[in-house]
């Protein structure tokens, strides 16, 4: 593994998947590490809120994007996805809305793909391996999850990522960057990802290393690059700890997408767990 200082952000490319575990087998019982998975290394650490100010907000990166909106708008914008949100949740059969907070609204919308201010992210660094290598699977291969190819597995150039965040108090000291575990009784799937949420409340800084490299703090972010050719190699990996869709989406449609793909695993061995 090679290691790269970019803007204090810590960057290692592994020589591998097995390099990878290898690496993060040093940290896992670290206190205070959470992780995330990208199919691609170019995306920011933002939220599909952050996302959507961007575009919004065009090239100019230095823009307040309060500046955006008349006084009160930017809240009132913000705050009516979560707001529509629970109108048509409310009353829904086998779902318990009492003594949901502000934060378990936001975090049960974002796992039913409710545009947010949070970001997703999970204490284990195999479970962000997964996210990031089954992403990058979907888009070499479309549609593998519902209806896999009979003709084999394409593997296509281009790494992933598994990026780290070390949880330093300072991070925390002006309140605008908040960590918190939402555990509400329908929140099956954040409990089996160990899912954890990151909530920036920045008006310049829309992902979360611009927002920690203007602080001094880039240093607290790393980020693993992995070879998207390690793809069958890191999913059988996984698949022998037990991380699949189905124990990552203990419902029915995680059960229906793991039956689905079974047989791409099967395809992985027989290509040998990799392109070549």
């Amino acid at each position: 593994m090679s290691k790269i200082e970019n803007n204090n952000v810590r960057e290692y490319k592994c020589n591998g998947w097995d390099d990878f575990v290898k690496q993060v087998r040093v940290v896992r019982f670290a206190a205070n590490r959470i992780y995330r998975g990208h199919r691609d290394c170019s995306w920011d650490l933002s939220s599909s809120w952050e996302r959507s100010l961007a575009k919004m907000r065009g090239n100019d990166k230095s823009r307040n994007v309060r500046e955006l909106f008349s006084d009160g708008a930017y809240e009132k914008f913000r705050d009516g996805y979560l707001d529509r949100f629970k109108e048509h949740s409310i009353g829904l059969p086998a779902f318990q809305s009492t003594n949901l907070s502000e934060n378990d609204w936001w975090a049960l919308g974002r796992h039913h793909g409710l545009t947010t201010p949070l970001l997703d992210w999970t204490r284990s660094p195999y479970v962000a391996a997964f996210f990031a290598f089954t992403d990058y699977m979907e888009d070499q291969n479309p549609g593998f999850k519902s209806e896999p190819s009979q003709q084999g597995v394409i593997f296509g150039e281009g790494n992933i990522v598994v990026w780290e965040l070390v949880m330093l108090d300072e991070i925390f000291q002006n309140g605008e960057f908040e960590v918190f575990t939402s555990r509400p009784e329908s929140g099956h799937r954040q409990k089996a990802q160990q899912g954890v949420f990151t909530k920036l409340d920045h008006e310049v800084h829309l992902d979360v290393e611009a927002y920690l490299t203007s602080k001094g703090l880039a240093h607290c972010l790393a980020k693993y690059e992995i070879s998207g050719q390690e793809m069958g190699r890191s999913l059988a990996d996984l698949a022998l700890m037990n991380i699949t869709p189905a124990t990552m989406f203990p419902d029915l449609d995680g059960a229906a997408s793991m039956a689905n793909i079974w047989n791409v695993y099967h395809t992985l061995q027989m290509q040998g767990f990799h392109s070549g």
